[in-house]
């Protein structure tokens, strides 16, 4: 790992430290996308032995996991380890499964799950084609990946506002995804609106969560505009935030 990757992973796990106590109660959003793939994966297959929610968070999906899949063991993973501690707080079975660690080195052997689930993660990726190798590695021949992840078109209508980072695009994600050993069963965009009182309320809902890293870092000069923008569309209208996601369920095959 570079040392500009080593920082990158540093800072994102440091805003979610910080937003493991307020997580649960901000993000409504990253749970009903995921709860939404949960019953996408049911419509496949259940009865997995082995699987692992990789960016588990505080577990929230942890549990519809085991519950609506009939999953026997499970181990939820994620970069953050505050978000893992607050994760066996909630988790009704599986606690000592919790796992702190990287999607880009899993501490798993190799072929040993049936299912590897990941929600409103694999945006932090900056390498996603060696990120999904590493997750198809894990995998059975026959198992599932299946993630969401926001793309391209995310927050354009506020991207004037706020320091937004850059999202994969479908184009990219559809070209990616030819070049693995995978069989597409699912692949889907969507587009959730969120509205917010104004834009302290959006920027809150992003420390909240976790979300506010930014790669690109601002000049003073572009810092300063950016804090003026922020005064004065304090007490502004509110505003309709657009969330484009994509949606993927993939089994692995021989190739």
């Amino acid at each position: 790992m570079t040392d500009v990757a080593l920082m990158r992973r540093r800072s994102i796990m440091r805003c979610f430290d910080r937003a493991a106590d307020s997580y649960d109660s901000y993000a409504e959003l990253q749970f009903q996308v995921g709860l939404q793939l949960v019953r996408a994966i049911q419509k496949q297959a259940t009865g997995f032995l082995m699987s692992a929610d990789v960016g588990c968070g505080t577990g929230l999906l942890t549990n519809q996991l085991v519950e609506h899949l009939s999953i026997a063991r499970i181990f939820p993973i994620d970069i953050s380890t505050k978000m893992v501690m607050r994760c066996q707080q909630n988790l009704l079975r599986h606690r000592k499964n919790c796992l702190v660690g990287d999607f880009n080195f899993l501490p798993f052997f190799s072929n040993s799950m049936e299912l590897i689930f990941s929600n409103m993660t694999l945006q932090w990726s900056f390498d996603l084609v060696a990120t999904l190798q590493e997750l198809l590695r894990c995998l059975k021949v026959g198992g599932f990946l299946a993630f969401t992840l926001f793309v391209e078109g995310t927050l354009e209508n506020v991207r004037e506002l706020l320091n937004i980072n850059s999202f994969y695009s479908t184009q990219f994600l559809n070209a990616l995804l030819r070049q693995l050993p995978v069989e597409e069963r699912l692949f889907e965009t969507a587009t959730h609106e969120k509205h917010f009182q104004d834009l302290w309320s959006l920027i809150a809902f992003f420390k909240k969560t976790g979300a506010n890293y930014t790669a690109e870092k601002k000049s003073f000069s572009t810092m300063r505009e950016y804090h003026q923008k922020i005064i004065l569309s304090k007490g502004s209208h509110p505003i309709n935030a657009s969330f484009n996601v994509a949606t993927c369920i993939l089994r692995k095959i021989e190739r």
